[in-house]
């Protein structure tokens, strides 16, 4: 997470990249700035960008997947392996959003390979700081040799931002998302549990390497009545230090560093540079006093309201279920092998899903003849179908 020498200066690149139809140039001059060109090669890469819908990508509320593809191109230059995963925010559906948002397309066309980080198999840590509690990982954490964050550059209405640490988020499979929200449910405690997060997977022997923030367009909230909107900012951002590029994104949103809770946290645990100052930001370096900070005047509503948007985590934390379907199931028991919580058992003809369930969703992703559905209740129906908008849930849904 952090240069290796603790001397020297935390070091931030900006480049311009106006268009994301060229970025491999604006790329690779970034890896060679920020040093990871040298960290990286030859190695075993997994980038984890963020994603959330399987809608458009000029929506700009995701990584856009030209700028993945290109760097998986970059890397694969360098002799690197590349895999690209995440677990999205809709529950069950990760498979669906890499294929509807169009990243598992763009990643196969240069030659790099995709990962559903929901499809297991996972890795069972306790994660200690605030609150010591276990926490399942996916194994492709340990088996590669590095872990880089490609986030979009966000504001965000509980942590005001979200960048290289809100991304970690990403990490954890399925419901077990909204089981952190709901234990953390005001924006400093959860920003602290993403803290807790990242320094329990170094700990462990995870190489959180470096982040590459995609801020070609970067999304704004103008205001509480109105929804996200897309700014193009035209600027790429890189750092072999998640929390030193976090402080210098920050500076990219009209807001201070109190309401910026992933950067406070950071700024508390003095975790990376505690004052801008204290950055070596090379490139263009004033592409960033030079931009008009993105508007996040929503951001904190939802601290104010933690009952509520505790209630909305606690509820999408159980309103999704995995379900048997005996009739396409060929008895292939693939669910049951890859469940990391033994949740699943044969009864008669069918698999019972018991309470141990954690909903991370890799039966679903296990299964070859799609014997896994998704349980909603169906007074949440329209709710759930408006969240994965793009998506055709003929198939998906009991």
């Amino acid at each position: 997470m952090t240069q290796d020498s603790p001397t020297s200066p935390f070091r931030v690149a900006v480049r311009r990249c106006s268009s994301y139809d060229d970025c491999d140039g604006v790329l690779s001059q970034l890896l060679t700035d920020t040093g990871l060109s040298d960290v990286l090669r030859n190695s075993r890469v997994l980038l984890k960008p963020n994603m959330m819908k399987a809608t458009a990508a000029d929506r700009a509320d995701a990584t856009h997947p030209s700028i993945v593809a290109s760097l998986t191109r970059v890397l694969m230059a360098m002799g690197c392996e590349v895999w690209v995963g995440d677990s999205s925010g809709l529950l069950g559906l990760t498979a669906e959003v890499l294929e509807g948002s169009g990243m598992a397309p763009a990643v196969r066309a240069v030659g790099g390979k995709t990962i559903n980080l929901d499809a297991g198999p996972f890795e069972k840590i306790s994660s200690t700081g605030s609150a010591t509690h276990e926490i399942w990982v996916p194994r492709i954490l340990f088996d590669v040799q590095h872990v880089v964050q490609v986030p979009k550059l966000k504001t965000h209405s509980l942590t005001g931002m979200s960048c290289s640490i809100k991304n970690l988020m990403g990490l954890l499979p399925g419901a077990t998302k909204c089981a952190l929200h709901v234990r953390r449910p005001s924006a400093l405690p959860l920003s602290h549990a993403l803290l807790d997060l990242a320094e329990t997977l170094v700990r462990k022997g995870v190489h959180l390497s470096g982040t590459v923030v995609d801020a070609v367009w970067a999304q704004e909230r103008k205001g509480a009545s109105e929804g996200p909107r897309r700014r193009d900012l035209g600027l790429i951002i890189a750092s072999r230090d998640l929390f030193a590029t976090d402080l210098v994104c920050s500076q990219l949103i009209d807001a201070d560093r109190h309401s910026l809770s992933t950067v406070l946290a950071a700024f508390q645990r003095r975790l990376g540079p505690c004052h801008l100052e204290d950055v070596e930001i090379v490139g263009d370096r004033n592409a960033i006093h030079a931009a008009v900070p993105l508007e996040s005047a929503v951001a904190g509503w939802k601290d104010k309201y933690w009952p509520v948007h505790t209630g909305h985590y606690w509820f999408r934390e159980r309103i999704v279920r995995p379900w048997h379907d005996p009739r396409r199931c060929h008895g292939t028991r693939a669910c049951i092998d890859v469940c990391p919580t033994d949740a699943m058992r044969i009864v008669g003809k069918r698999i019972e899903i018991t309470s141990q369930c954690i909903r991370c969703f890799a039966c679903r992703a296990a299964c070859p003849h799609g014997a896994i559905k998704l349980e909603v209740p169906f007074g949440m129906r329209a709710i759930f179908s408006r969240r994965a908008e793009g998506i055709d849930l003929s198939k998906v849904l009991r």
